[in-house]
């Protein structure tokens, strides 16, 4: 089962011990360098933020909070003054730069801070669904018209956002979700544009390892918060999956014999390329 504790925790070993302008001058998207890790910090605990806010607060958390201010500060630097931004986080900064040694104080503390934290996947009981949770089988490529929105109302309050960010931070806790996640490694993939007037997300599953009933069960608790919103897996090999927050939809030969959430799950692992 994927540990989420595990890209804080690198984040934060590398804030830690880096004193090289080149670590941030190489590719931002490498997360072992500065900038990278910077980011990878920043989203990480805004996850655990969400999630596990309770598993936080049994650790020292002073350090993290700090570390996660003075992230948001940099990047925010970064971002709006691309071409001489703040002295103080200037690159050639990192080695003597009186900010730049508070990061790397800060993530010592914060990195010792965090090995305390436990495993969220097994300090939690995992989400159960009722052995009857309804599996529909359809046949077609279209979802019904009877399953998609009446109108774009729930698009237009930004609902869409609201259930794409739900969706996000909870798959966070499975596997690395792109386009969000700056990692280098992804195992899921979240569409981030509003493709349509239905009342769908769409994500490609990257890593066999990460398709799990436990993550189905995550997402339908997840959707049950939005009823009629749905959840397209799009890159099956032969087959589609569906889920809501009432019942799981599937089509294809491998999901045809699927009774449970569980054999869902297994049968969902073989269709990842």
């Amino acid at each position: 089962m994927y540990d989420c504790r595990t890209p804080f925790l690198e984040a934060l070993e590398v804030l830690a011990t880096f004193e090289d302008e080149d670590d941030f001058a190489r590719d931002n998207r490498m997360r072992r360098t500065a900038y990278g890790a910077l980011r990878n910090f920043h989203h990480h605990y805004e996850v655990w933020q969400y999630n596990f806010e309770e598993l936080l607060d049994a650790v020292e958390r002073k350090p993290i909070e700090r570390l996660y201010a003075m992230s948001d500060e940099m990047l925010n630097a970064r971002r709006f003054m691309e071409r001489g931004f703040r002295r103080d986080w200037e690159p050639q900064a990192i080695k003597t730069g009186r900010k730049w040694k508070t990061i790397r104080r800060l993530a010592r503390k914060s990195a010792a801070a965090a090995t305390e934290l436990l495993d969220p996947i097994q300090a939690y009981e995992t989400l159960e669904i009722a052995p009857d949770f309804p599996i529909v089988t359809y046949s077609g490529d279209q979802v019904p018209s009877s399953l998609t929105a009446d109108s774009n109302d729930e698009l237009e309050t930004g609902a869409w956002y609201a259930v794409r960010k739900c969706v996000l931070l909870e798959s966070s806790c499975y596997g690395h979700v792109g386009p969000d996640d700056p990692s280098d490694t992804k195992q899921f993939w979240l569409v981030d544009d509003c493709l349509n007037d239905k009342c769908f997300q769409y994500m490609e599953i990257l890593d066999p390892s990460v398709a799990t009933k436990d993550w189905i069960a995550a997402m339908i608790h997840v959707l049950q918060a939005f009823p009629k919103w749905g959840l397209g897996v799009t890159n099956l090999s032969d087959g589609y999956l569906l889920i809501f927050g009432d019942r799981l939809m599937v089509t294809g030969p491998s999901f045809a014999s699927c009774r449970t959430v569980s054999d869902v799950g297994k049968a969902l692992g073989t269709l990842i390329a």
